[in-house]
């Protein structure tokens, strides 16, 4: 169990890192990962060329 939207990182981390299977959180840090990630996702890979 994580809260507050100052573990966001972390807990993508742990997940990552496979150290959960299972991660109760809040909605402003379930939030705040999901932007997390939306943003990875939105980032040119890098050694990607931007025509």
């Amino acid at each position: 169990m994580s809260g507050g939207p100052n573990k966001a990182l972390p807990n993508i981390g742990a997940v990552r890192a496979g150290l959960l299977n299972v991660l109760i959180t809040d909605e402003d840090t379930a939030t705040e990962m999901l932007a997390i990630l939306d943003n990875e996702n939105a980032a040119p890979k890098s050694g990607a060329r931007i025509a």
